[in-house]
C-alpha cells in the first residue's frame, strides 16, 4: 500500500520522479523532486510543465529555453553499450582505384539535398566511395549486406549468409543491435554523420548518433550546423564539414571556416595523419559518454548528493 511504498522509498539515498518525454496525468507524486526528461519532444512547452518541476534537457540550448521557469539539467544521450563490440585500431594507409577508400553515411530523414551526394562524391573525389542509406527505407540486413558487397565485391547470396551467421553465433544475442552497428562501422574507413530533420532537430537534438559513431574507432566526419556545430567548435574537432545549401541562423556556423564534404574527404583521403587524429579525438570526446557517466549526472540531477564507488 502507499504507506508501505513512502516508507521504502524514505530509506533510499534520494526520492525523485522522472517522467520521459511527457507528463503523467497522475498528478499525487511521492518525493520532493520531480522531473521531467524532455528528449525531443518539441510540443512540451515551458508553459504545460508545474512551475516546480526540474526539466532535464539533451543539451544547452534546449535547457535554455526553459530555464526562466524552471531549474533545467542537461544530460546528454549516452553511446551504446556492448560489451562484446570492438574499437578499430588500425586504419588503411593508402587507397587505390582498386581499393578505394569507403565511407558511410546513415541517416533518417534524409535530407532531400543530401540525396546526390554519395554520386557527387563519387564523380569528384577519385578513389573514394560514399554509401549512403536512409534507415526509414533500407533496414539494417540489408545496409549490412550491402556494406558487405562493397567491401569484399561479394554477391547477395554471400553477404546474407554472412548475416545469417552473425546471428547464429549468439553474437547478435550477446552484444544486441549496438553490435550489428559496431560491427558495420569497422567495415569502413570513414563515417558521415549529418544533422537530421528541420531546425527544431538543429536546436535542440542529440549528439548521440556522433558519438556512437566515435567510439567504433572510425574516423566520423561531422556536419557543423546547429548543435552538431557547437559539438565540433565545444571539441575542437578536426572533421567538421559544411554544406554551403544549409544555413542555419541558430549556430555560429560559418561556411568558410569548413570543408565541404568532398574537400574533408579528399583530405581524409591523401592525409593518414589527418585521419587518424580524428579517431584519437573521436574515441576522447566519446568516452565521455558512457553509460556510467550519463547516469551519474541523471542520478545527479535527481538530487542524489552521495558518493559514487565504482570507476567509470
Amino acid at each position: 500500500d502507499r504507506q508501505k511504498l513512502e516508507q521504502k522509498y524514505q530509506q533510499r539515498p534520494f526520492n525523485a520522479t522522472i517522467q520521459l518525454k511527457a507528463l503523467i496525468p497522475y498528478q499525487d507524486y511521492m518525493g520532493d523532486r520531480v522531473l521531467v526528461d524532455l528528449v525531443d519532444n518539441s510540443m512540451l512547452h515551458s508553459g504545460k510543465i508545474p512551475r516546480r518541476y526540474h526539466v532535464i534537457a539533451q543539451n544547452e540550448a534546449q535547457a535554455a529555453a526553459y530555464r526562466n521557469l524552471h531549474t533545467t539539467h542537461v544530460v546528454e544521450h549516452p553511446y551504446t553499450r556492448c560489451t562484446v563490440c570492438q574499437i578499430q585500431t588500425e586504419l588503411r594507409r593508402h587507397f587505390t582505384k582498386s581499393d578505394a577508400m569507403l565511407a558511410l553515411s546513415i541517416i533518417r530523414i534524409l535530407p532531400s539535398e543530401r540525396i546526390g551526394d554519395s554520386k557527387l562524391v563519387e564523380e569528384t573525389v577519385p578513389n573514394v566511395s560514399l554509401i549512403s542509406v536512409d534507415e526509414d527505407y533500407n533496414k539494417m540486413p540489408y545496409i549490412y549486406q550491402k556494406a558487405l558487397q562493397r567491401r569484399y565485391r561479394i554477391n547477395n547470396a554471400t553477404s546474407a549468409q554472412a548475416m545469417a551467421q552473425l546471428i547464429h553465433n549468439n553474437t547478435l544475442e550477446a552484444g544486441g543491435l549496438g553490435y550489428v552497428y559496431n560491427r558495420l562501422y569497422r567495415y569502413f574507413d570513414a563515417l558521415v554523420v549529418y544533422v537530421k530533420g528541420g531546425r527544431f532537430k538543429w536546436r535542440f537534438g542529440s549528439v548521440q548518433r556522433i558519438v556512437n559513431q566515435m567510439h567504433s574507432g572510425v574516423p566520423v566526419l561531422v556536419q557543423a550546423l546547429g548543435i552538431f556545430e557547437t559539438f565540433v567548435r565545444k571539441h575542437q574537432y578536426a572533421c567538421g564539414f559544411t554544406v554551403a545549401s544549409t544555413t542555419s541562423n541558430d549556430s555560429d556556423t560559418k561556411p568558410a571556416a569548413y570543408p565541404n564534404l568532398t574537400q574533408l574527404l579528399a583530405r581524409l583521403r591523401d592525409d593518414f595523419g589527418l585521419r587518424k587524429k580524428c579517431q584519437q579525438q573521436g574515441l576522447e570526446i566519446s568516452s565521455h559518454y558512457s553509460q556510467s557517466i550519463i547516469g551519474r549526472a541523471t542520478l545527479r540531477a535527481a538530487g542524489y548528493q552521495g558518493e559514487f564507488h565504482h570507476r567509470c
